[in-house]
């Protein structure tokens, strides 16, 4: 499995069928069944471009990985990890110009539990890369004539008001699980993104980054991660999804986090699932259920 993928801010899974053709399920939102198939984790592919853009190839081998999403192969033969070196100098492939050629958006992405990241985007995936991230607020701070500048503007925003460019998938996920209070991460974002638009507005770029304040509207599928869950608390999904078999009502998403009940009701227990701990897995769909967990109550 690829993993989660956001197109027209609808959430789908992204596969490979063992000849190495790249399908889509349906979307996600609705019944989820699955089987893992096999212990471990498989290579993911290669991101390349050429005149037409860029696209993605599999693995030639099915390689297994073990803590990557890529075997060594395919990470050397991956184009897309030059596009974050060109503003400092380093080599950039020649197919890959167009994409550094085009405009860029600026973005600042503050997730449930109120930490705070600096990222980019190309602007024909202005909304599609924060869905991807999962947010519970974003907001575009500044446009740049290209990717050149807009990652020098992001290396600034980094340096100089210390917000980080990564943040790790679980920990966008668990930010789901125990959020915190609205109103303090609303004004933490607010702040952080006033600094932003200061800094960029005050810093000499040749006209070519200008400073802006769209604020990314979440999409549709995630709306009931915004709100609270009909049965009062959200519980991390209690199985290993990379092993067994497991079958999920989902209700909502958001980045790889999904909102799910395993039982039928309304107020059956709502987890938060994290699909991304599928990637590179071997799965079948199918209509599978969850095993029964035992949970333990959070102590405060």
């Amino acid at each position: 499995m690829l993993g989660v993928a956001w197109r027209d801010r609808v959430p789908q899974l992204d596969l490979v069928t063992v000849r190495g053709a790249l399908r889509t399920h349906p979307p996600v939102l609705g019944r989820l069944g699955l089987r893992v198939a096999a212990p471990g984790r498989y290579c993911t592919g290669w991101y390349g471009f050429d005149r037409d853009g860029g696209r993605w190839w599999p693995c030639p081998d099915g390689n297994p990985t073990a803590g990557s999403r890529q075997c060594a192969d395919c990470a050397l033969r991956d184009q897309f990890r030059f596009a974050h070196q060109g503003h400092l100098g380093g080599y950039v492939p020649p197919a890959l110009e167009a994409h550094l050629a085009s405009p860029h958006w600026l973005y600042l992405a503050t997730f449930a539990d109120g930490f705070t990241k600096v990222g980019t985007a190309t602007a024909s995936r202005q909304d599609a890369r924060l869905d991807e991230q999962g947010p519970l607020l974003a907001t575009h701070v500044a446009r740049a004539a290209n990717g050149r500048l807009v990652r020098e503007a992001e290396d600034e925003v980094t340096r100089r008001l210390e917000v980080p460019q990564h943040r790790r998938r679980a920990a966008k996920v668990a930010a789901w699980v125990q959020p915190a209070p609205a109103a303090a991460v609303r004004a933490r974002h607010q702040e952080s993104v006033a600094q932003a638009r200061e800094l960029v507005a005050g810093t000499v770029w040749g006209g070519d980054v200008f400073p802006r304040e769209e604020v990314w509207a979440p999409p549709p599928a995630s709306r009931a991660l915004h709100g609270p869950p009909p049965s009062g608390r959200r519980l991390a999904y209690p199985n290993a999804l990379s092993e067994g078999e497991h079958g999920l009502q989902v209700e909502a998403a958001a980045g790889s986090a999904v909102l799910a009940r395993t039982q039928p009701g309304a107020d059956a227990l709502r987890y938060v699932v994290d699909l991304g701990e599928l990637v590179g897995c071997r799965v079948v769909l199918g209509d599978y259920t969850s095993a029964e967990a035992e949970l333990q109550e959070p102590l405060f």
